[in-house]
């Protein structure tokens, strides 16, 4: 969790960044930061299919395909500002802010209930993950809430 920044479109040079710009640095705070995974070497983001809608938001004429990311950890630029190629992409590790939002993640019921759901929901491969889920509010409303699958068109 910390700082993440990945070039989505070179030729407009798109930049998708989660961050805080402070004097012409970027910090991560509670608004602007990510998170993702390292697993052998490699780095993993889920939400990578969702980048063309969070692209949108900041570009309106911005536009790109849902795509997987998985790359080597080797490929990481060392800087945001040497992002140049579609791909590209900038991890920086933040290990205190990461404690920090954990502690204040566990704290909110909101944010543990939607752990409960996905535990609840996930099924172990080759077993089908569920096509709706049910949820309820604080009222004792309860509805099914279908899951849409997002197709991608490659990888960054």
């Amino acid at each position: 969790m910390g700082i993440a920044a990945y070039m989505l479109d070179e030729i407009d040079m798109n930049v998708l960044a989660f961050a805080e710009k402070n004097d012409n640095h970027l910090t991560c705070t509670e608004n602007g930061f990510h998170s993702w995974i390292v697993a052998n070497e490699w780095v993993i983001d889920f939400t990578a299919p969702l980048f063309p809608n969070m692209l949108k938001t900041m570009y309106k004429n911005a536009s790109c395909e849902p795509k997987m990311f998985q790359k080597p950890l080797s490929r990481m630029r060392a800087s945001a500002a040497e992002l140049g190629s579609k791909g590209d992409f900038f991890l920086c590790e933040n290990i205190n802010f990461a404690n920090e939002m954990m502690d204040l993640f566990v704290k909110r019921p909101f944010n543990t209930d939607i752990a409960e759901i996905c535990c609840q929901w996930y099924r172990r491969p080759p077993t089908k993950m569920m096509k709706s889920i049910t949820v309820g509010d604080g009222a004792g409303k309860v509805k099914q809430v279908p899951l849409k699958s997002y197709k991608i068109s490659g990888s960054w």
